[in-house]
């Protein structure tokens, strides 16, 4: 009988046992990967393409527009819409320039984390809200407030990016085979499109065409310091 009553009691006593050697055989581990960096890459491939196509549905003559419209009209409204074509243009150049950095930062990265893949969501919730600022831009380009809303936006891109490259460098999830000075290159020009726009609010309050002719000069600039970096480590 005393056995009978005290059977529960070894089982209990039993399981416990198992219980807590298995959690001791199970040891919890701290994983951030939460998916692999060419998940991330073809993700973010697609919204920098959808990006990119927007910018191209802009470009539309406006809805009151003649049906059938003589040679002289028609050439009139295209050359009205110039500033259209311009923000078309580097917008595109821009969402291209920050689609091959994000190429380059992936390509050092050898793995994900929980904290990269929400600031990649955030880079590109950045990009794919550019075609609306371009938009404004070319209809309303001779305004400041246009300008400096355009301006914004094109920071916030390459602030993010550049915050990215922080992390992933923080966080040791560059290739160990990436060196201190592609790291510092990397980031010197993931700042400096955002620096040139800031730069640029203060003079688009005095000149629009000024702070446009800021922004042209931000894609020579790179390509001529890239240039020159090449040269000097050949």
């Amino acid at each position: 009988l005393l056995d009978y009553v005290l059977q529960p009691c070894k089982f209990s006593v039993h399981c416990s046992t198992l219980s807590s050697r298995s959690g001791m055989a199970k040891k919890p581990t701290h994983d951030t990967t939460v998916m692999t960096t060419s998940r991330i890459e073809a993700f973010s491939d697609g919204v920098f393409a959808i990006a990119i196509t927007l910018l191209a549905l802009q470009l539309e003559l406006p809805p009151g527009f003649a049906t059938s419209p003589s040679d002289q009209q028609l050439v009139d409204e295209l050359v009205r819409m110039a500033p259209s074509y311009f923000t078309f243009i580097l917008s595109f150049l821009v969402i291209g320039r920050y689609w091959m950095a994000h190429h380059d930062l992936f390509r050092r990265i050898k793995r994900s984390s929980r904290g990269l893949a929400g600031l990649n969501l955030l880079l590109l919730l950045t990009v794919v809200a550019l075609p609306f600022p371009t938009e404004v831009l070319g209809e309303y380009g001779n305004l400041p407030a246009a300008a400096i809303f355009y301006a914004l936006s094109i920071s916030a891109v390459g602030i993010v990016m550049a915050w990215t490259w922080r992390y992933a460098d923080q966080h040791r999830l560059l290739d160990p085979s990436v060196s201190e000075e592609e790291i510092r290159s990397a980031r010197y020009h993931s700042w400096m499109v955002p620096a040139v726009f800031l730069l640029s609010i203060p003079v688009a309050l005095v000149e629009v065409t000024a702070a446009e002719v800021m922004w042209t000069a931000t894609f020579f600039i790179g390509t001529f310091t890239r240039h020159h970096r090449s040269a000097d480590r050949k």
